[in-house]
Protein backbone atom coordinates (compact mmCIF):
# COMPACT_ATOMS: atom_id res chain seq x y z
CA UNK A 1 0.00 0.00 0.00
CA UNK A 2 1.51 3.33 -1.01
CA UNK A 3 0.12 7.10 -0.52
CA UNK A 4 0.41 9.59 -2.39
CA UNK A 5 0.28 13.63 -1.66
CA UNK A 6 -2.76 14.98 -3.57
CA UNK A 7 -3.56 18.42 -4.54
CA UNK A 8 -6.90 19.84 -5.23
CA UNK A 9 -5.42 21.70 -8.28
CA UNK A 10 -4.23 19.37 -11.09
CA UNK A 11 -4.70 17.77 -14.19
CA UNK A 12 -4.67 13.99 -14.96
CA UNK A 13 -3.49 12.60 -18.58
CA UNK A 14 -4.46 9.12 -19.10
CA UNK A 15 -2.98 7.42 -22.23
CA UNK A 16 -5.59 5.43 -23.81
CA UNK A 17 -4.09 4.56 -26.98
CA UNK A 18 -0.45 3.49 -27.89
CA UNK A 19 1.54 6.30 -29.58
CA UNK A 20 4.19 8.85 -29.28
CA UNK A 21 4.45 11.08 -25.61
CA UNK A 22 4.00 13.99 -27.84
CA UNK A 23 0.47 12.87 -29.62
CA UNK A 24 -2.61 14.02 -28.42
CA UNK A 25 -4.08 11.30 -29.58
CA UNK A 26 -2.44 9.14 -27.60
CA UNK A 27 -4.05 10.71 -24.78
CA UNK A 28 -7.41 11.23 -26.17
CA UNK A 29 -6.88 15.35 -26.27
CA UNK A 30 -4.13 16.78 -24.89
CA UNK A 31 -0.26 15.33 -24.28
CA UNK A 32 1.44 16.25 -20.91
CA UNK A 33 3.94 18.38 -20.66
CA UNK A 34 7.36 17.64 -20.89
CA UNK A 35 8.59 19.05 -18.12
CA UNK A 36 5.69 17.68 -15.36
CA UNK A 37 5.96 21.14 -13.20
CA UNK A 38 2.31 21.40 -11.38
CA UNK A 39 0.40 18.88 -9.76
CA UNK A 40 -0.19 16.55 -12.55
CA UNK A 41 -1.02 13.30 -12.48
CA UNK A 42 -0.29 10.54 -15.68
CA UNK A 43 -1.44 7.45 -15.88
CA UNK A 44 -0.27 4.92 -19.00
CA UNK A 45 -3.32 2.56 -19.16
CA UNK A 46 -2.77 -1.21 -18.65
CA UNK A 47 -2.42 -2.77 -22.51
CA UNK A 48 -0.86 0.45 -23.64
CA UNK A 49 2.58 1.02 -24.70
CA UNK A 50 3.70 5.12 -24.65
CA UNK A 51 6.54 5.96 -26.77
CA UNK A 52 8.68 8.11 -24.63
CA UNK A 53 9.66 10.56 -27.59
CA UNK A 54 11.25 13.01 -25.95
CA UNK A 55 13.50 13.62 -22.51
CA UNK A 56 10.65 14.13 -19.73
CA UNK A 57 11.21 15.75 -16.44
CA UNK A 58 8.58 15.20 -13.48
CA UNK A 59 9.47 18.12 -10.90
CA UNK A 60 6.77 18.81 -8.48
CA UNK A 61 5.92 16.96 -5.18
CA UNK A 62 2.50 16.14 -5.81
CA UNK A 63 3.06 15.10 -9.55
CA UNK A 64 3.45 11.72 -10.29
CA UNK A 65 3.69 8.75 -13.46
CA UNK A 66 1.84 5.59 -12.61
CA UNK A 67 2.50 2.45 -15.37
CA UNK A 68 0.38 0.67 -15.61
CA UNK A 69 0.85 -0.48 -19.61
CA UNK A 70 4.13 -0.05 -20.63
CA UNK A 71 6.43 3.32 -21.36
CA UNK A 72 9.31 2.47 -23.76
CA UNK A 73 11.88 5.03 -25.01
CA UNK A 74 15.65 6.04 -26.28
CA UNK A 75 15.53 9.03 -24.04
CA UNK A 76 16.10 9.95 -20.32
CA UNK A 77 13.18 10.24 -17.33
CA UNK A 78 14.40 12.65 -14.52
CA UNK A 79 12.32 12.65 -11.46
CA UNK A 80 13.47 15.87 -9.78
CA UNK A 81 10.72 15.64 -7.39
CA UNK A 82 7.73 13.37 -7.75
CA UNK A 83 6.61 9.70 -7.96
CA UNK A 84 6.46 7.28 -10.36
CA UNK A 85 4.69 4.02 -9.23
CA UNK A 86 2.79 1.42 -11.04
CA UNK A 87 3.10 -2.29 -12.10
CA UNK A 88 3.80 -1.74 -15.62
CA UNK A 89 7.39 -1.48 -17.79
CA UNK A 90 9.34 1.29 -17.85
CA UNK A 91 12.49 0.89 -20.37
CA UNK A 92 14.58 4.59 -20.74
CA UNK A 93 17.61 5.21 -21.68
CA UNK A 94 18.73 7.04 -18.21
CA UNK A 95 16.38 7.07 -14.73
CA UNK A 96 17.57 9.90 -12.73
CA UNK A 97 16.22 10.38 -9.49
CA UNK A 98 16.97 13.27 -7.05
CA UNK A 99 16.69 13.90 -3.80
CA UNK A 100 12.96 14.67 -3.53
CA UNK A 101 12.30 12.11 -6.06
CA UNK A 102 11.30 8.18 -5.37
CA UNK A 103 9.99 5.34 -7.58
CA UNK A 104 7.46 3.14 -5.81
CA UNK A 105 6.89 0.83 -8.64
CA UNK A 106 6.28 -3.43 -8.60
CA UNK A 107 6.86 -4.09 -12.16
CA UNK A 108 9.65 -3.85 -13.94
CA UNK A 109 12.72 -1.23 -14.80
CA UNK A 110 15.12 -1.46 -17.42
CA UNK A 111 17.65 1.56 -18.72
CA UNK A 112 20.86 1.83 -19.80
CA UNK A 113 21.79 4.25 -16.46
CA UNK A 114 20.18 4.45 -12.93
CA UNK A 115 20.90 7.41 -10.88
CA UNK A 116 20.16 8.27 -7.64
CA UNK A 117 20.42 10.43 -4.94
CA UNK A 118 16.80 10.03 -3.38
CA UNK A 119 16.29 10.84 0.57
CA UNK A 120 14.09 7.96 0.21
CA UNK A 121 13.82 5.20 -2.15
CA UNK A 122 13.30 1.54 -1.89
CA UNK A 123 13.15 -0.70 -4.84
CA UNK A 124 10.24 -3.41 -5.06
CA UNK A 125 10.47 -3.55 -9.18
CA UNK A 126 12.43 -6.04 -10.80
CA UNK A 127 15.34 -3.44 -12.11
CA UNK A 128 17.76 -4.10 -15.40
CA UNK A 129 20.63 -1.66 -15.18
CA UNK A 130 22.60 -2.18 -18.47
CA UNK A 131 25.50 -0.29 -18.49
CA UNK A 132 25.73 2.65 -14.59
CA UNK A 133 24.24 2.16 -11.50
CA UNK A 134 24.92 5.67 -10.03
CA UNK A 135 24.17 6.11 -6.11
CA UNK A 136 24.98 10.10 -5.70
CA UNK A 137 23.32 10.38 -2.58
CA UNK A 138 20.73 9.14 0.11
CA UNK A 139 20.62 5.12 0.53
CA UNK A 140 19.27 3.04 -2.45
CA UNK A 141 17.40 0.06 -0.79
CA UNK A 142 16.70 -2.68 -2.37
CA UNK A 143 13.46 -4.59 -0.72
CA UNK A 144 12.75 -8.15 -0.53
CA UNK A 145 10.23 -8.15 -2.51
CA UNK A 146 12.60 -6.33 -5.61
CA UNK A 147 14.95 -7.15 -7.55
CA UNK A 148 18.25 -5.43 -9.52
CA UNK A 149 20.40 -7.37 -12.01
CA UNK A 150 23.63 -5.84 -13.38
CA UNK A 151 24.03 -6.20 -17.24
CA UNK A 152 27.91 -7.80 -17.78
CA UNK A 153 30.70 -5.62 -17.65
CA UNK A 154 28.32 -2.79 -16.37
CA UNK A 155 29.61 -0.60 -13.35
CA UNK A 156 28.19 0.53 -10.18
CA UNK A 157 29.39 3.93 -9.00
CA UNK A 158 29.40 5.16 -5.60
CA UNK A 159 29.48 8.75 -4.57
CA UNK A 160 27.69 9.99 -2.28
CA UNK A 161 25.30 7.48 -1.91
CA UNK A 162 24.91 3.59 -0.59
CA UNK A 163 23.11 0.47 -1.60
CA UNK A 164 21.74 -1.40 1.06
CA UNK A 165 19.86 -4.90 0.16
CA UNK A 166 16.90 -5.92 2.62
CA UNK A 167 16.54 -8.80 1.30
CA UNK A 168 16.42 -8.64 -2.49
CA UNK A 169 17.68 -10.75 -5.35
CA UNK A 170 20.71 -8.77 -6.22
CA UNK A 171 23.14 -10.01 -8.80
CA UNK A 172 25.63 -9.73 -12.54
CA UNK A 173 24.85 -11.26 -15.74
CA UNK A 174 28.61 -11.91 -15.97
CA UNK A 175 31.33 -9.34 -13.72
CA UNK A 176 30.87 -5.97 -12.85
CA UNK A 177 33.21 -2.82 -11.94
CA UNK A 178 32.81 -0.36 -8.87
CA UNK A 179 33.77 2.88 -8.93
CA UNK A 180 33.36 4.56 -5.61
CA UNK A 181 34.20 8.64 -5.95
CA UNK A 182 33.69 11.46 -3.76
CA UNK A 183 34.51 12.06 0.05
CA UNK A 184 35.16 9.25 2.16
CA UNK A 185 32.87 5.95 2.30
CA UNK A 186 32.36 2.39 3.27
CA UNK A 187 32.24 -0.54 1.02
CA UNK A 188 28.65 -1.93 1.55
CA UNK A 189 25.95 -4.43 -0.68
CA UNK A 190 27.50 -3.60 -4.27
CA UNK A 191 30.48 -5.92 -3.25
CA UNK A 192 28.04 -8.84 -3.12
CA UNK A 193 26.13 -8.29 -6.79
CA UNK A 194 28.81 -11.03 -8.03
CA UNK A 195 32.56 -11.06 -9.70
CA UNK A 196 33.88 -7.98 -9.32
CA UNK A 197 35.88 -7.27 -12.54
CA UNK A 198 37.38 -3.96 -11.95
CA UNK A 199 37.82 -1.70 -8.76
CA UNK A 200 38.70 1.72 -9.34
CA UNK A 201 39.40 4.26 -5.85
CA UNK A 202 38.78 8.06 -7.64
CA UNK A 203 38.09 9.72 -4.07
CA UNK A 204 38.03 13.94 -3.95
CA UNK A 205 41.42 13.48 -2.27
CA UNK A 206 44.23 11.35 -0.93
CA UNK A 207 43.15 12.23 2.72
CA UNK A 208 39.94 10.09 1.87
CA UNK A 209 39.48 6.58 1.95
CA UNK A 210 37.68 3.33 1.34
CA UNK A 211 37.12 1.19 4.39
CA UNK A 212 36.40 -2.28 3.29
CA UNK A 213 33.42 -3.60 5.12
CA UNK A 214 34.11 -7.56 4.03
CA UNK A 215 36.57 -9.32 1.76
CA UNK A 216 37.09 -8.12 -1.49
CA UNK A 217 37.88 -10.54 -4.77
CA UNK A 218 38.87 -8.53 -7.68
CA UNK A 219 39.36 -10.42 -10.90
CA UNK A 220 40.40 -7.42 -12.92
CA UNK A 221 42.15 -4.16 -12.36
CA UNK A 222 42.86 -2.30 -8.88
CA UNK A 223 43.27 1.22 -10.43
CA UNK A 224 43.69 3.28 -6.99
CA UNK A 225 43.31 6.83 -8.59
CA UNK A 226 42.73 9.49 -5.25
CA UNK A 227 42.26 8.09 -1.95
CA UNK A 228 43.46 5.14 0.38
CA UNK A 229 42.29 1.49 0.68
CA UNK A 230 41.71 0.39 3.99
CA UNK A 231 41.58 -3.38 4.17
CA UNK A 232 40.27 -2.78 8.18
CA UNK A 233 41.22 -6.25 8.88
CA UNK A 234 39.23 -7.71 5.78
CA UNK A 235 41.53 -9.72 2.84
CA UNK A 236 42.23 -8.73 -0.33
CA UNK A 237 42.62 -10.87 -3.09
CA UNK A 238 43.73 -9.53 -6.49
CA UNK A 239 43.47 -11.63 -9.54
CA UNK A 240 44.59 -9.40 -12.48
CA UNK A 241 46.52 -6.57 -12.08
CA UNK A 242 47.14 -3.93 -9.81
CA UNK A 243 47.47 0.37 -10.79
CA UNK A 244 48.40 2.93 -7.99
CA UNK A 245 48.88 6.70 -9.01
CA UNK A 246 50.66 8.86 -6.94
CA UNK A 247 49.44 9.38 -3.40
CA UNK A 248 46.83 6.61 -3.91
CA UNK A 249 47.82 3.79 -1.46
CA UNK A 250 46.39 0.48 0.25
CA UNK A 251 46.42 0.71 4.30
CA UNK A 252 46.85 -2.59 5.90
CA UNK A 253 46.98 -4.29 9.38
CA UNK A 254 48.30 -7.07 11.19
CA UNK A 255 44.59 -9.18 10.56
CA UNK A 256 44.48 -8.61 7.09
CA UNK A 257 45.83 -10.78 4.43
CA UNK A 258 46.83 -9.86 1.03
CA UNK A 259 46.16 -12.61 -1.77
CA UNK A 260 48.02 -12.41 -4.96
CA UNK A 261 46.74 -15.06 -7.82
CA UNK A 262 46.82 -13.28 -11.00
CA UNK A 263 49.06 -13.96 -14.17
CA UNK A 264 51.76 -12.05 -15.78
CA UNK A 265 52.51 -8.25 -14.57
CA UNK A 266 50.84 -7.43 -12.21
CA UNK A 267 51.76 -4.10 -11.56
CA UNK A 268 52.38 -2.57 -8.17
CA UNK A 269 51.04 -2.27 -4.60
CA UNK A 270 51.93 0.54 -2.70
CA UNK A 271 50.47 0.72 1.27
CA UNK A 272 50.54 4.08 3.22
CA UNK A 273 52.90 4.62 5.36
CA UNK A 274 52.93 3.66 8.58
CA UNK A 275 50.28 1.09 7.67
CA UNK A 276 52.27 -0.98 5.45
CA UNK A 277 51.52 -4.93 7.08
CA UNK A 278 49.21 -7.48 6.47
CA UNK A 279 48.91 -10.82 8.32
CA UNK A 280 49.92 -13.51 5.55
CA UNK A 281 50.63 -12.18 2.00
CA UNK A 282 50.02 -15.07 -0.87
CA UNK A 283 52.11 -15.08 -4.09
CA UNK A 284 50.35 -17.78 -6.56
CA UNK A 285 51.04 -15.21 -10.02
CA UNK A 286 50.98 -17.67 -12.92
CA UNK A 287 52.83 -17.85 -15.90
CA UNK A 288 56.39 -16.18 -14.90
CA UNK A 289 54.47 -13.25 -13.41
CA UNK A 290 55.55 -10.90 -10.91
CA UNK A 291 54.14 -8.21 -8.64
CA UNK A 292 56.33 -5.29 -7.75
CA UNK A 293 56.24 -3.37 -4.20
CA UNK A 294 56.20 0.17 -4.51
CA UNK A 295 56.48 0.57 -0.44
CA UNK A 296 57.86 -1.18 2.09
CA UNK A 297 55.88 -3.99 3.54
CA UNK A 298 56.06 -6.34 6.79
CA UNK A 299 54.03 -9.54 6.96
CA UNK A 300 53.05 -10.35 10.82
CA UNK A 301 52.07 -14.22 9.67
CA UNK A 302 53.36 -16.20 6.83
CA UNK A 303 54.71 -15.34 3.47
CA UNK A 304 54.09 -18.27 0.80
CA UNK A 305 55.80 -17.96 -1.91
CA UNK A 306 53.91 -20.64 -4.06
CA UNK A 307 54.72 -19.24 -8.31
CA UNK A 308 55.96 -15.75 -9.40
CA UNK A 309 58.17 -13.39 -7.94
CA UNK A 310 57.70 -10.53 -5.86
CA UNK A 311 60.02 -7.49 -6.58
CA UNK A 312 60.67 -4.99 -4.22
CA UNK A 313 63.40 -2.93 -5.88
CA UNK A 314 64.38 0.26 -3.37
CA UNK A 315 61.47 -0.95 -0.54
CA UNK A 316 62.17 -3.57 2.10
CA UNK A 317 60.09 -6.59 2.50
CA UNK A 318 60.13 -7.77 6.46
CA UNK A 319 59.30 -10.91 7.51
CA UNK A 320 58.03 -10.12 11.69
CA UNK A 321 59.59 -11.92 14.46
CA UNK A 322 56.74 -14.74 14.69
CA UNK A 323 55.83 -14.59 10.93
CA UNK A 324 57.51 -17.15 8.49
CA UNK A 325 57.99 -18.03 4.67
CA UNK A 326 56.56 -20.77 3.20
CA UNK A 327 57.49 -22.23 -0.36
CA UNK A 328 60.33 -20.57 -2.23
CA UNK A 329 61.68 -21.96 -5.55
CA UNK A 330 63.38 -21.03 -9.26
CA UNK A 331 59.40 -20.30 -9.90
CA UNK A 332 58.86 -18.20 -7.11
CA UNK A 333 61.15 -15.97 -4.90
CA UNK A 334 61.93 -12.20 -3.70
CA UNK A 335 64.00 -10.45 -6.72
CA UNK A 336 66.26 -8.12 -4.21
CA UNK A 337 68.27 -6.52 -6.71
CA UNK A 338 68.02 -3.05 -5.89
CA UNK A 339 68.55 -0.69 -2.45
CA UNK A 340 65.82 -2.71 -0.87
CA UNK A 341 66.15 -6.09 1.33
CA UNK A 342 64.41 -9.23 2.21
CA UNK A 343 64.67 -9.15 6.20
CA UNK A 344 63.73 -11.92 8.71
CA UNK A 345 64.83 -11.98 12.29
CA UNK A 346 66.89 -14.68 13.83
CA UNK A 347 67.38 -15.82 17.33
CA UNK A 348 70.72 -17.03 18.63
CA UNK A 349 71.25 -20.77 19.47
CA UNK A 350 71.16 -21.66 16.01
CA UNK A 351 67.55 -20.40 14.62
CA UNK A 352 68.40 -20.68 10.87
CA UNK A 353 66.08 -19.34 7.74
CA UNK A 354 66.47 -19.39 4.54
CA UNK A 355 66.57 -15.85 2.21
CA UNK A 356 64.47 -17.30 -1.41
CA UNK A 357 66.05 -14.13 -3.03
CA UNK A 358 66.78 -13.74 -6.69
CA UNK A 359 67.95 -11.12 -9.40
CA UNK A 360 66.91 -10.55 -12.61
CA UNK A 361 69.68 -13.36 -14.08
CA UNK A 362 68.05 -16.04 -11.52
CA UNK A 363 67.43 -17.49 -8.30
CA UNK A 364 70.52 -17.23 -5.56
CA UNK A 365 68.90 -18.02 -2.04
CA UNK A 366 70.77 -18.49 1.14
CA UNK A 367 70.36 -19.72 4.42
CA UNK A 368 72.08 -18.41 7.66
CA UNK A 369 72.00 -19.29 11.23
CA UNK A 370 72.66 -17.61 14.29
CA UNK A 371 74.85 -18.88 16.74
CA UNK A 372 74.84 -19.44 20.48
CA UNK A 373 76.24 -16.26 22.42
CA UNK A 374 75.43 -13.72 19.68
CA UNK A 375 72.72 -11.74 19.65
CA UNK A 376 68.62 -11.69 18.34
CA UNK A 377 69.07 -9.80 14.94
CA UNK A 378 67.55 -8.33 11.87
CA UNK A 379 69.13 -9.61 9.27
CA UNK A 380 68.65 -7.93 5.35
CA UNK A 381 69.93 -9.66 2.23
CA UNK A 382 69.81 -8.00 -1.49
CA UNK A 383 71.80 -9.44 -3.81
CA UNK A 384 73.20 -7.59 -7.30
CA UNK A 385 74.00 -10.00 -10.55
CA UNK A 386 77.89 -8.52 -10.64
CA UNK A 387 80.71 -8.72 -8.08
CA UNK A 388 82.51 -5.29 -7.64
CA UNK A 389 86.36 -5.58 -7.29
CA UNK A 390 85.71 -3.21 -3.96
CA UNK A 391 82.82 -4.96 -2.84
CA UNK A 392 79.75 -2.29 -3.97
CA UNK A 393 81.71 -0.70 -6.43
CA UNK A 394 84.55 -0.50 -9.06
CA UNK A 395 84.79 -2.46 -12.00
CA UNK A 396 82.59 -6.17 -12.41
CA UNK A 397 84.95 -8.91 -12.15
CA UNK A 398 82.23 -11.76 -13.78
CA UNK A 399 83.93 -10.12 -16.83
CA UNK A 400 87.01 -11.55 -15.89
CA UNK A 401 87.46 -13.58 -12.80
CA UNK A 402 86.23 -17.28 -12.50
CA UNK A 403 83.01 -16.61 -10.13
CA UNK A 404 79.30 -16.95 -9.47
CA UNK A 405 78.21 -14.04 -10.83
CA UNK A 406 75.67 -12.66 -7.84
CA UNK A 407 76.88 -10.98 -4.86
CA UNK A 408 75.17 -11.19 -1.63
CA UNK A 409 75.19 -8.10 0.41
CA UNK A 410 74.06 -9.33 4.06
CA UNK A 411 74.17 -7.03 6.69
CA UNK A 412 72.27 -6.85 10.23
CA UNK A 413 69.22 -3.61 10.87
CA UNK A 414 71.35 -3.13 13.99
CA UNK A 415 74.71 -2.28 13.34
CA UNK A 416 75.82 -2.51 17.13
CA UNK A 417 74.38 -6.26 17.01
CA UNK A 418 76.83 -8.79 18.02
CA UNK A 419 76.61 -11.58 15.08
CA UNK A 420 77.94 -14.94 14.62
CA UNK A 421 76.44 -16.35 11.46
CA UNK A 422 76.82 -19.54 9.52
CA UNK A 423 76.25 -18.67 5.72
CA UNK A 424 74.71 -21.37 2.57
CA UNK A 425 74.76 -20.13 -0.45
CA UNK A 426 73.04 -21.84 -3.42
CA UNK A 427 73.61 -20.68 -7.07
CA UNK A 428 72.81 -23.04 -10.34
CA UNK A 429 75.40 -23.82 -12.96
CA UNK A 430 73.90 -20.78 -15.34
CA UNK A 431 75.48 -18.00 -12.83
CA UNK A 432 79.15 -19.82 -12.79
CA UNK A 433 81.19 -17.49 -14.97
CA UNK A 434 85.04 -17.77 -16.49
CA UNK A 435 86.03 -21.19 -16.16
CA UNK A 436 84.55 -21.40 -12.52
CA UNK A 437 84.80 -24.19 -10.61
CA UNK A 438 82.71 -25.60 -7.71
CA UNK A 439 85.12 -28.67 -7.05
CA UNK A 440 87.69 -25.98 -5.08
CA UNK A 441 84.95 -22.85 -4.23
CA UNK A 442 84.51 -20.99 -0.90
CA UNK A 443 82.14 -17.60 0.11
CA UNK A 444 84.55 -14.48 0.09
CA UNK A 445 83.98 -11.94 2.28
CA UNK A 446 84.75 -8.42 1.28
CA UNK A 447 86.83 -7.18 4.31
CA UNK A 448 89.15 -4.33 5.22
CA UNK A 449 89.56 -3.44 1.66
CA UNK A 450 89.87 -6.98 -0.12
CA UNK A 451 87.86 -9.96 -1.04
CA UNK A 452 89.68 -12.15 1.37
CA UNK A 453 90.42 -16.15 0.80
CA UNK A 454 89.73 -18.88 3.08
CA UNK A 455 89.92 -22.82 2.47
CA UNK A 456 88.05 -23.83 -0.44
CA UNK A 457 85.86 -27.41 -0.76
CA UNK A 458 84.04 -29.08 -3.19
CA UNK A 459 80.15 -27.78 -3.68
CA UNK A 460 77.74 -29.84 -2.55
CA UNK A 461 74.87 -30.52 -5.06
CA UNK A 462 70.88 -29.89 -3.62
CA UNK A 463 68.07 -31.96 -4.59
CA UNK A 464 66.34 -29.43 -7.05
CA UNK A 465 69.97 -29.50 -8.75
CA UNK A 466 71.75 -26.11 -7.09
CA UNK A 467 75.22 -25.94 -6.00
CA UNK A 468 75.70 -24.74 -2.36
CA UNK A 469 78.83 -23.73 -0.47
CA UNK A 470 78.97 -23.01 3.57
CA UNK A 471 81.33 -20.95 5.74
CA UNK A 472 80.77 -20.52 9.58
CA UNK A 473 81.11 -18.17 12.38
CA UNK A 474 81.11 -14.69 10.15
CA UNK A 475 81.32 -11.79 12.72
CA UNK A 476 81.25 -9.03 10.36
CA UNK A 477 78.79 -8.06 7.60
CA UNK A 478 79.27 -7.03 4.37
CA UNK A 479 79.39 -7.98 0.66
CA UNK A 480 79.97 -11.72 -0.28
CA UNK A 481 80.46 -13.42 -3.32
CA UNK A 482 81.44 -17.23 -4.24
CA UNK A 483 84.82 -17.20 -5.76
CA UNK A 484 87.22 -20.50 -6.62
CA UNK A 485 90.93 -21.16 -5.88
CA UNK A 486 91.46 -19.41 -9.15
CA UNK A 487 89.72 -16.43 -8.32
CA UNK A 488 92.34 -13.36 -8.26
CA UNK A 489 91.90 -11.19 -4.98
CA UNK A 490 91.51 -7.41 -5.89
CA UNK A 491 92.25 -4.50 -3.77
CA UNK A 492 91.24 -0.99 -3.20
CA UNK A 493 93.73 1.40 -4.71
CA UNK A 494 93.19 5.26 -4.56
CA UNK A 495 94.35 5.73 -8.88
CA UNK A 496 96.14 2.96 -9.72
CA UNK A 497 96.77 -0.57 -9.62
CA UNK A 498 100.09 -2.52 -8.64
CA UNK A 499 102.01 -4.63 -11.18
CA UNK A 500 103.50 -7.91 -10.78
CA UNK A 501 105.42 -9.96 -13.34
CA UNK A 502 106.34 -12.53 -14.52
CA UNK A 503 103.57 -14.42 -14.44
CA UNK A 504 103.73 -17.60 -14.61
CA UNK A 505 106.77 -17.21 -12.28
CA UNK A 506 109.61 -19.77 -11.23
CA UNK A 507 112.23 -18.42 -8.73
CA UNK A 508 111.35 -15.17 -8.47
CA UNK A 509 108.22 -12.97 -8.72
CA UNK A 510 108.83 -8.60 -8.97
CA UNK A 511 105.68 -6.71 -7.53
CA UNK A 512 104.91 -2.75 -8.34
CA UNK A 513 103.49 -1.23 -5.69
CA UNK A 514 101.57 2.68 -7.27
CA UNK A 515 103.62 5.52 -7.03
CA UNK A 516 102.79 7.62 -3.85
CA UNK A 517 101.58 4.17 -2.21
CA UNK A 518 102.75 3.94 1.47
CA UNK A 519 104.48 0.21 2.41
CA UNK A 520 102.55 -3.19 2.13
CA UNK A 521 102.60 -6.60 3.33
CA UNK A 522 102.50 -9.13 0.63
CA UNK A 523 101.22 -12.69 1.46
CA UNK A 524 101.10 -15.34 -0.67
CA UNK A 525 98.97 -18.48 -0.12
CA UNK A 526 98.14 -21.77 -1.40
CA UNK A 527 95.10 -22.92 -3.81
CA UNK A 528 94.05 -24.43 -0.94
CA UNK A 529 94.09 -21.25 1.20
CA UNK A 530 97.53 -21.96 3.22
CA UNK A 531 99.72 -19.34 3.81
CA UNK A 532 102.88 -19.98 2.36
CA UNK A 533 105.19 -17.02 3.02
CA UNK A 534 104.63 -13.09 4.02
CA UNK A 535 106.59 -10.32 2.39
CA UNK A 536 107.14 -6.35 3.57
CA UNK A 537 107.05 -4.82 0.31
CA UNK A 538 107.90 -0.99 -0.81
CA UNK A 539 108.32 0.40 -4.26
CA UNK A 540 109.97 -2.57 -6.18
CA UNK A 541 110.09 -5.55 -4.85
CA UNK A 542 111.54 -9.03 -5.22
CA UNK A 543 109.95 -12.05 -4.42
CA UNK A 544 111.78 -15.54 -4.01
CA UNK A 545 109.48 -17.91 -4.33
CA UNK A 546 112.36 -20.35 -5.52
CA UNK A 547 110.67 -22.50 -2.29
CA UNK A 548 107.37 -23.07 -3.76
CA UNK A 549 106.26 -25.88 -5.64
CA UNK A 550 104.41 -25.59 -8.96
CA UNK A 551 101.26 -24.87 -8.80
CA UNK A 552 98.43 -22.21 -9.03
CA UNK A 553 99.09 -19.73 -5.71
CA UNK A 554 97.02 -16.60 -4.62
CA UNK A 555 99.02 -12.84 -4.16
CA UNK A 556 97.48 -10.87 -0.94
CA UNK A 557 98.27 -7.34 -0.12
CA UNK A 558 97.34 -4.89 2.64
CA UNK A 559 98.60 -2.39 4.53
CA UNK A 560 102.06 -2.55 6.79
Amino acid sequence: LFSLPISLFSTTYTAVLSGDWTSAVTWGGMAPPTTISDDDLVIISANVTVNMDTDVELNNQFASINILGNLESQNNLTVTSGTVLGTGTLIVNELMIAAEGTVIMTGEITCETFETASNALTLSASVNVNSELILSGGICQLDNSGSLMLASDATIQISGGKLQNLGGTLTADGSFNLLYSGGSTVTGDETTAGTINNLTVNLSANDQTLTMDGNLTIAGTLSLMTGTLDMSGFDLTLEGNSEVQAGASLSGNSNSSLILSGSGDMGVIVFTSGEEDVKDCTVNIENGGWVSLGSNLTVNGTLSLNEGNVIIGDNNLTINANGSIEGGSENSFVLAQGEGSLIISLEAGGESATFPVGTDEGYFPCILTENEGADNVEIAVNLAPQVYAEGESGADLTATESLVANTWFINSTDANAQVDLDFEFMWHSDAEVNGFSSDNCYISHYINGSWDVVAAAQASVEANGYLSITRENITSLSPFRVADNMTAPTFEFSASEFHYYPNPAKDYLIVELPQGLESKVGQIFSANGKLMGSYSLKDNTQLDISNLPAGHYILKLHQA
